[in-house]
């Protein structure tokens, strides 16, 4: 359907797509799958080791929640360590492909975590907050590079699409109302232009313009 509604937009007469589109390549995706297979294999031996550090009470109780405990059950910081330790655990299962990286995987990043830290307590550290951090700054690249990609396969579908689409008008013998007015002016801007002029007006002396719009 978007590319249906791609191929409208572009069929009009005078669209163009500028500036013209280079292919880039993806250069940060080995370093994303490299950092994102790290992370699968040593998350289950640092998941418990990880858990601990996130319910440090330096922690600002608006990224991580409250510490303060709850006579009804778990604290705040209790569900909400619990529910990331869930989401990274379905991140880095065997069903994940790893990208896009959901948003609560920043959590568990160096420089949020040192962000979120009270003022003047030291933030918590471990290096899998490092190689998440990493990650992170991975995806964010990879993330530019896939809208950049995604340019220039838009650039790539229109043109092929009013190539394909002239050729098979032509072939089935068909004109679409649009065609009639676009066929005319190439050929008024075209190398036979003054030819065409001369003739047509040796042959008509006026035109009459119905509902001129």
């Amino acid at each position: 359907e978007y590319f249906q509604r791609l191929i409208q937009k572009a069929s009009a007469p005078g669209v163009r797509v500028i500036p013209e589109q280079v292919e880039h390549g993806f250069e940060h995706l080995s370093d994303f799958r490299r950092y994102f297979e790290k992370l699968r294999q040593e998350w289950p031996q640092f998941r418990e080791d990880v858990a601990a550090l996130l319910l440090d009470p330096a922690l600002s109780g608006t990224s991580y929640g409250s510490t303060k405990a709850d006579v009804s059950g778990p604290s705040k910081r209790d569900l909400k360590v619990q529910g990331m330790l869930q989401e990274m655990d379905l991140y880095v299962s065997a069903q994940s492909i790893g990208f896009p990286i959901p948003s609560i995987i920043e959590n568990f990043s160096r420089q949020k975590i040192e962000k979120s830290t009270r003022k003047n307590c030291a933030p918590p550290t471990h290096q899998l907050f490092e190689l998440v951090e990493k990650l992170w700054a991975a995806g964010r690249l990879l993330e530019v590079e896939m809208a950049q990609q995604m340019v220039v396969l838009k650039s790539r579908f229109i043109e092929f699409s009013r190539k394909q689409l002239d050729a098979r008008k032509r072939s089935k013998n068909i004109q679409f109302f649009d065609d009639l007015l676009i066929r005319v002016h190439r050929a008024l801007k075209g190398p036979q232009a003054a030819l065409l002029t001369r003739s047509i007006q040796e042959k008509y002396q006026a035109a009459l313009v119905d509902e001129f719009q």
